[in-house]
């Protein structure tokens, strides 16, 4: 992406938590919390899949020496 795209959303994204109210920024926290907690959750399921798939199949995601 160009430079001053991010430089655009980056300080929109600051505005807008700067001008939000209390009860929205209290929102924003529990979803980003929400969000933290699903991002774990999956990639730990995506660990243990990976894991019986090596040990069922050989099949591994990194090659082995």
């Amino acid at each position: 992406m160009e430079a001053w795209y991010l430089r655009i959303v980056l300080n929109f994204q600051k505005k807008w938590l700067e001008e939000s109210d209390e009860a929205e920024k209290i929102i924003i926290g529990k979803c980003a919390y929400k969000a933290s907690l699903s991002t774990n959750l999956t990639c730990v399921t995506l660990l243990f899949i990976s894991a019986l798939l090596y040990l069922l199949t050989s099949v591994a995601l990194l090659p082995s020496s």
